[in-house]
Order: structure tokens, then C-alpha cells, then sequence
């Protein structure tokens, strides 16, 4: 009749293999029918066999040549949910995985007629029957009576499902472990509020379900109800938010049931003078109690104050976490005064599977610790005078007082009361401390909702570029090379696949990476108009994403040598105003590649560099606000080597996201392309290239001298030794009159060498009838071959 005492009920049965036997779908014969009420998963019953069962062969191979797999079977069955009405259902699940709703997230359905058919994605049809007096025989299950032999009537009354056709598996003929999650909240006319309690049930309803229903329990006319009583107790308990979805399929008696139910809110079976059904629950002081003591009291009374061994200091209450995928949790409850007194840990755990909600089983384990905390006084044969009781009814309060004992108005509660005889004058209490004012806990949010456990699933790359890295003497068989960047959507993202699209439009795998590169954007507006090592405009980025901090102590104050062949570039891609930084502009190549260095943190996430501009075969470009720029180690990007690349066709790769072992379906990635562009390292052309002193020369009777500077005179202090040695070549074009011209004379001339004779009889002989020649000049690494021009050109006269 208390919190946490549970004396009379006997221990749980133990559990097989850690299972709740609720919900195991089973074909026993003569199971109880299950009774629920709130919202909760609820294992089938099967009743009968199944029929129409089918077995469809699965084979595999080419067209022409095809082997026997295995089977795909099918099948129809009716199954068992329990006593009816149900109000929704929420989800259902196959081997506790959520297959409907499609999206696996539960919704709550309602039910508002006698068939409601839903359809569970790649099995089947569901038909589910509410449980109503006016529910009629099934179509679909009436085949099996053809079919099998079992005959399936309306069931009315209970609630059931016939599933049509199903699926039940490839090279597997047993139906899984199927349970759905229904809500059912018994209704009645007198109740003033709805006895949905977040989802759980109203005590008082249920109970009164219990005494009422005809099939599931003792078939009681509602007028053996006291209902004035019954609904001022519901309205208590719907403002304390005490609600349970309880399920019972043991056979379990009336009183023993309803005794376990009333321990979850400190509730009693309730005797009415005019013998009808009521309840009563435990609130702190009763107003005006029948006072006992000498002057009705037969006898001194005989109190126990308790022992202090049989108090706890912390208690466990268990329940069903449906936030949590249904699973068995713990709430704890501490009383810190008892462990102070008894110095030593005294614990105990509270099964409580009908709570649903993590806050009202925290809640209930808070006090029954603060109830337990201490020990009870209590005591037994109390003899009253009869006269005297003053309306006293088991449950009930008085205050006792006793002066030789010390005791003044001592609250108590009568856990039994005895009259010997029908004419004795006297009665005997059994009683215990009153301690109803424990539960005023109820009212105080003591308890907040853990955050739930986030499953963390692979996302989608939303930022990712590709990037033509250019041809370089590092690779010299000049195999077009990718880079390929990706922002990690979040920090648990610990990796990426490359796949690479073939002519066939299928992808195939290339490379995993375990390195991701810094997305950002442009904190203000970047001139073209700049030094080529910039170190006073200087650039400031805004890193966006998951990645916010760089990370590098290598990076900071980086000399200027060193961040020239330093790995940490920078890559601009300007967007369109109209679309954004987004996925539709990471193709666009027509960006600038600057090195970085001299990193200075503005702010979290906000970096400001100094700049070496124009790298890798670009130039030096005007950047807006806002512009995309990704952040990244020339060493550590991954390098995706592309075999019979053709000069402007695109190159498409997509990649994968992997959340520890857990990947992107490689469908739902998007894919980025770049087109080849035969990029390379192209040396600066040869500067201030003139011929006879002048970049338009007309040749009388002088010999042509070509001259120009070397790259070492052009470039910034510090770069002396960046891509050298260099080689000169020059080359002289015939000039015809469409325009067109071939080479007539040419010269590759040692690294250093500036200057280039030819005499004026060669040079006639190699222009022939023309007069008007080209001259075209280039430096280049010897490693570079052809795809290092870059050339340098003036036009001249030969007269």
C-alpha cells in the first residue's frame, strides 16, 4: 500500500536470454490474451498456420546462363495483439528494426475504424483490427480455411492483424520476430479528462477497464463503480502526469494487478460504504483527522520507531525507455541524510516496466529514496473503541497522541483494520507513519531528459572541389593528376572513397582518404592589383564547416623561402552571385592557386595570410567577398592519377563519406567534375624579349640578335632558387599572308644563356619569299617537355 513495498508480490520471473517475453511472438496454445493499455511494442500471437505459402527460385547470371540462387518466400498468417480498442499505432518493427514508418522515425497513426490497412515497405500489407463489438471476419483470412483448415472468425473484441501475402525472407521460411506499437486508452463517460497521459495511460482507467471489460476482466456493471471518487482520483494523477502502459499476459489476478499498478503512484484499494469500487492515493496530511487517545484507546499503544537496517540510501527504479528504442533503463534515487547516519551503501532496485517515461521514473525513484531514507514507525493491534472511529476506512489517517509515550499527534495510516465480533465494542489497527507528504515530490521537476543517444550516420559531402593539379617534374610521364578536397560535413566523419566515373557510367573505386581540407570564405574583398608576395594588402579567410582550426604549428610565421616551397596553398574559386558558394561552382578552374604563410588568428576560425599569388599556372585574379577558398597541404591532398585523359573532356569522381565503419550509399553522393585542361608548371616567359633593341624590328643589313632577361631578374628577393635550372628555347616563324606560318628556324640555348645571333643571309634563307617573321621564346625545366610553353613573342620585317 506504499512506495517500494512490494512484500506481498511474489519475485519476478527470470527472463530468457534477456528477452522481454512481451515481446516474443509465440503460437503456444492457451497463452493468456495480452491486456495493455498507454502506448508500448507488443509481440504477436500467432493463431493457426500460415497459408497461401509460396516459394519463388532466385537466379543469378548472365542471360543465357542462369543458376538457382535460392527461394524468396511468401506467405499469409493472422496473428494476435491483444484486448481491443486500440486508438493508433506508432510503428512497426521486424527484429527490432523500424520498417514502417518508411523513414524509420515512429509517427503515431490513429485508428478510427475497424480495419486499417498499412503497407510495410518491400513485405507486405498489414490489416489491422482495432478490437471492436462490430469488427467483421477478415476476406484474407478467411482463405486459410480453404487453404489449411483454420477458421478465423471476426475476433471481436480483440485486436488483431492479418498480414497479406508477406514476405518473409530470401532462403528463410520462418516468420521474424515481428511487434507493433499500439496505444490504447480506455474511455468512459464519467471521466472528466482524457485518460491519454502523454501517451500512457490514466491509472484510474485502466483499473476501471479492468473491473468492467467482459473479456479481459471481471465484468462488472459500471454502476458497482464509485465514479464521483474514481475521476476525482484520475484528475489528481493526470496533474501529477502520472501515466503507465502496462501489459499483462501471466493470468495475473484483479487484486494482484491492481495492487502492483498503485504502488507506482502511492495507491490503495479504496472500501466505499455502499460497497462499490473505488481507490484512494497518499497526499500529505489529511484535513481534520479522527484523533485517538486515552479517552478511546482500550489499551496503551504499542509503536515501533523502525530500524535503521531496513532503510536504503539508494534505490533504482527500471523502466522502458521508449525515447531510447524501447530499452531497459535505470533511474537513480540518492538520500544523502541516510548514508550520512548508516555509512554504508544500501541499495535497491524497483522493476517499474510499465513507466515509459525517463522523468516520471525519476521522479518515482526520488521518493521512494527520500521515503526509505528513513526507517517507518509502525504498529500492530492498536484497540479503539468503536464508537470512536469517526469514519476511519482502511487507508485512511488519524493522529495519535499518548502522553506517557511522548507521542502528540502523531500521523498514521490504517493498513488493516479487524472487528472480532459484530457486537464488539472495540476494533484493531494495524498502522504505519503517514508519509504522504513525501509525495508532494511529485509536483517538483527534479528530473531533466537526458539528451538521447545521437546514432551518427554517414552525410553527404555538401563541400567538395576538384583541382587539375599541373604537370610537374615530379610525375614525368605526365599522367593528368586530381586533386580532390572535401570538408567534413562533421567531426565523426573520419574518412572518404574516391570513385571515379567511367565511359560505361558506372563508378569505380580508385583510393580511400583520410585527410580532409578547410573550406572557407573570403572575409573581404581581394585585389588583383597586389605584390606578387604579398605581405601588406594580405588575405583573410573565415573557415566554415566542422574544421575550425587549422592545427599546424608548422604554419605560423612561416620565412618567406620556406612558404614558397611550403605545402600550404590556397585555391580561390569565385561563385556566381546568383547560386553562392555551393556545389554547382566547385568545377570552376578558372581561380587562382596562391601559397600562404605568416598565419595570424584573427578570431575563432578567422585566419589572415600573407601570399605568394599566381601560383601553379594561374594568374592573378580579383576576388569578391564572399569568394569560396579551400585550405590545404599540397603533400597531404589526395593525387588521383587519370589514364587516357583527353585535353577539355570533364573527369568525374564522387565521393564517399565513411562515420566509422558506417558508409554513404555511394547512390546518394553527389558527384564533382573538372574538365582537363593539361595544366602544368609553366616557368615565367622570358622577359624584355627584343630583337636588335626593339620588340618590332625591321632587318636591313644587319644581322638579327635576339636578347632577354633572365627569370632570376624578375623575380621577388628569396626566390633565386624556385624551379630552376631554366632553358631558353627560340624559334622563328615563317608569317604568311592568311596569317599561317611555319617554323624555319629554332635553337634551345643553355640555362643562363640571354642571348641569340642569327646573320642576316640565315635569316633570309630561312624566310624564303617572305618578309614578315614571328619570333617565339619560352623557358622551361628539360623534365617539362612540351606542356611548359609559355611563350614570350614579337614580330618582325625582314627587308
Amino acid at each position: 500500500m506504499s512506495f517500494g513495498r512490494q512484500t506481498n508480490f511474489p519475485a519476478p520471473t527470470p527472463v530468457s536470454f534477456g528477452e522481454d517475453p512481451s515481446l516474443i511472438p509465440t503460437k503456444e496454445q492457451a497463452r493468456a490474451v495480452p491486456y495493455f493499455a498507454g502506448t508500448r511494442p507488443v509481440g504477436l500471437t500467432y493463431l493457426g498456420q500460415a497459408f497461401r505459402f509460396q516459394a519463388f527460385g532466385v537466379y543469378q547470371g548472365a542471360k543465357k546462363v542462369q543458376i538457382l540462387s535460392g527461394y524468396n518466400y511468401y506467405g499469409s498468417f493472422v496473428a494476435l495483439l491483444g484486448h481491443g480498442e486500440l486508438a493508433g499505432i506508432s510503428e512497426v518493427r521486424i527484429n527490432n528494426q523500424v520498417v514502417w514508418p518508411d523513414n524509420g522515425k515512429s509517427s503515431f497513426l490513429p485508428i478510427t475504424s475497424d480495419l486499417t490497412i498499412i503497407t510495410v515497405a518491400g513485405r507486405g500489407n498489414l490489416r489491422i483490427y482495432r478490437g471492436s463489438d462490430t469488427q467483421t471476419q477478415d476476406p484474407h483470412a478467411a482463405l486459410a480455411e480453404a487453404d489449411v483448415g483454420d477458421f478465423h472468425p471476426a475476433y471481436r473484441g480483440l485486436a488483431y492483424v492479418v498480414a497479406e501475402d508477406w514476405f518473409i525472407g530470401y532462403n528463410n521460411s520462418t516468420v521474424p520476430q515481428i511487434t507493433l506499437t499500439v496505444s490504447r486508452w480506455p474511455q468512459f463517460a464519467w471521466l472528466t479528462n482524457d485518460s491519454n497521459v502523454s501517451m500512457d495511460c490514466n491509472p484510474v482507467a485502466f483499473l476501471a477497464d479492468l473491473v468492467t471489460n467482459p473479456r479481459a476482466g471481471l465484468g462488472a456493471p459500471d454502476t458497482r463503480l464509485n465514479k464521483t471518487e474514481l475521476d476525482t482520483m484520475a484528475i489528481g494523477l493526470r496533474d501529477e502526469c502520472v501515466g503507465l502502459s502496462p501489459l499483462e499476459n501471466t493470468g495475473k489476478g484483479f487484486r494482484q494487478f491492481a495492487l502492483e499498478t498503485l504502488e507506482h503512484c502511492d495507491g490503495y484499494l479504496k472500501p466505499s460504504a455502499d460497497g462499490k469500487f473505488s481507490l484512494g492515493v497518499m497526499r500529505g496530511d489529511a484535513s481534520d483527522p479522527p484523533v485517538f487517545d486515552e479517552t478511546c484507546l482500550l489499551e496503551p499503544p504499542d509503536i515501533d520507531p523502525g530500524d535503521w537496517m531496513t532503510t536504503l540510501n539508494a534505490v533504482y527504479v527500471t523502466y522502458t525507455n521508449r525515447d531510447n528504442n524501447w530499452e531497459k533503463m535505470a533511474e537513480a534515487g540518492l538520500s544523502q541524510a541516510n548514508f550520512a547516519v548508516s555509512a554504508t551503501l544500501k541499495s535497491k532496485t524497483f522493476e517499474r516496466p510499465g513507466i515509459t517515461r525517463q522523468h516520471f521514473a525519476g521522479v518515482l525513484a526520488n521518493i521512494i529514496s527520500a521515503r526509505m531514507g528513513t526507517p517507518p514507525a509502525s504498529g500492530k493491534g492498536l484497540k479503539v473503541r468503536r464508537s470512536k472511529l469517526g469514519g476511519l476506512t482502511l487507508g485512511g489517517v488519524f493522529a495519535l497522541n499518548w502522553g506517557d509515550l511522548g507521542a502528540c499527534h502523531l500521523k498514521f495510516r490504517a493498513v488493516a483494520i479487524e472487528i472480532a465480533k459484530s457486537q464488539s465494542p472495540y476494533v484493531t489497527i494495524d498502522f504505519e507513519e503517514d508519509r504522504g507528504n513525501f509525495n508532494a515530490r511529485y509536483f517538483s521537476p527534479a528530473v531533466q531528459d537526458p539528451p538521447i543517444k545521437k546514432i551518427y550516420t554517414a552525410e553527404p559531402l555538401v563541400y567538395q572541389a576538384m583541382l587539375e593539379l599541373p604537370f610537374a617534374p615530379d610525375f614525368p610521364d605526365r599522367t593528368p593528376r586530381y586533386a580532390l578536397l572535401a570538408a567534413r560535413p562533421n567531426l565523426q566523419t573520419t574518412r572518404f572513397s574516391a570513385w571515379r566515373k567511367k565511359s560505361s557510367g558506372s563508378y569505380e573505386f580508385v583510393e580511400d582518404v583520410g585527410i580532409f581540407a578547410f573550406r572557407g570564405k573570403i572575409s573581404a574583398a581581394y585585389p588583383a592589383a597586389t605584390p606578387p608576395v604579398d605581405a601588406a594588402v594580405r588575405l583573410t579567410v573565415q573557415l566554415v564547416g566542422a574544421d575550425q582550426t587549422l592545427g599546424n604549428t608548422n604554419l605560423p610565421g612561416l620565412p618567406l623561402a620556406e612558404a614558397v616551397t611550403n605545402d600550404w596553398l590556397l585555391w580561390i574559386a569565385d561563385s556566381p552571385a546568383a547560386t553562392g558558394p555551393g556545389n554547382e561552382s566547385q568545377a570552376n578552374l578558372h581561380g587562382e592557386i596562391l601559397s600562404v604563410f605568416d598565419a595570424q588568428l584573427v578570431s575563432a576560425g578567422v585566419y589572415n595570410f600573407a601570399t605568394l599569388r599566381g601560383r601553379f599556372d594561374t594568374a592573378s585574379l580579383a576576388h569578391a567577398m564572399n569568394a569560396e577558398c579551400w585550405l590545404f597541404r599540397r603533400a597531404d591532398l589526395p593525387k588521383i592519377t587519370v589514364t587516357l585523359a583527353t585535353p577539355g573532356n570533364p573527369e568525374t569522381f564522387k565521393l564517399q563519406p565513411f562515420v566509422l565503419g558506417s558508409a554513404l550509399d555511394l547512390a546518394d553522393a553527389d558527384a564533382v567534375s573538372a574538365a582537363y585542361l593539361a595544366r602544368s608548371f609553366r616557368p615565367w616567359a622570358p622577359g624584355n624579349l627584343r630583337a636588335n633593341g626593339s620588340t618590332a624590328p625591321t632587318i636591313t643589313a644587319e644581322d638579327l640578335v635576339l636578347e632577354w632577361d633572365t627569370r632570376s631578374d624578375l623575380r621577388p628577393p628569396g626566390l633565386a632558387a624556385f624551379d630552376d635550372p631554366l632553358v631558353t628555347t627560340v624559334k622563328i616563324a615563317r608569317r604568311l599572308s592568311d596569317h599561317s606560318g611555319e617554323w624555319v628556324l629554332s635553337d634551345t640555348l643553355a640555362a643562363g644563356v640571354t642571348t641569340k645571333t642569327w646573320t642576316r643571309a640565315e635569316l633570309a634563307a630561312a624566310l624564303g619569299a617572305s618578309t614578315a617573321f614571328r619570333v617565339l621564346a619560352w623557358n622551361s625545366l628539360p623534365a617539362y617537355g612540351l606542356f611548359s610553353r609559355h611563350f614570350a613573342t614579337i614580330n618582325g620585317t625582314l627587308l
